[in-house]
């Protein structure tokens, strides 16, 4: 029931600077930032800017003092309505916030949320968006399929300082 092209996903890569041209260097930064920096975001609108303790999406953030603070920011077309944000971390806790969007100076939907998060052993994080206004006339389906969702990639959560979590490394 997804139109073409929806949703999509977007990978940081070292070299964005030409997008049309591609070549055996492009497919290389493309294959590394989906394998290795895993900065990733699965949208069908919003898009999301996440960090934890500084670290972006697809990092290794140490917890300081047993918890972790989580700065999300999102962006969006301004008939894509943002209303929710919120987490999952791998160990099973979950929180969700009502956010209200107000254009910022290019015109686009912003908001922003943070969150502090107690840590007690290593894990991973996800942090998604979503809206309750479905994304049509832009998209088909019903109200569910076509409301407005993101989520990014993980980050991982290193509590012990020891370099790793969940089997990443920095």
């Amino acid at each position: 029931g997804q139109e073409a092209g929806y949703p999509r996903t977007y990978v940081r890569v070292a070299n964005a600077s030409k997008p049309l041209a591609w070549d055996e260097t492009r497919t290389a930064d493309l294959v590394k930032g989906i394998l290795e920096t895993r900065d990733t975001v699965l949208t069908n609108g919003p898009f999301l800017k996440v960090d934890v303790n500084g670290v972006g999406i697809g990092g290794l953030a140490h917890a300081k003092n047993g918890s972790i603070h989580v700065h999300v920011v999102v962006v969006a077309a301004p008939w894509v309505a943002i209303d929710h944000v919120g987490f999952a971390l791998a160990s099973g806790p979950t929180s969700e916030k009502d956010i209200t969007a107000k254009p910022n100076a290019k015109g686009a939907m912003e908001a922003s949320a943070d969150f502090s998060i107690p840590i007690k052993k290593d894990d991973a994080i996800v942090v998604y968006a979503k809206g309750d206004k479905p994304l049509s006339p832009v998209l088909a389906g019903t109200p569910q399929e076509i409301a407005p969702y993101a989520m990014t990639g993980a980050i991982w959560i290193d509590a012990n300082g020891d370099g790793v979590s969940l089997g990443r490394k920095k």
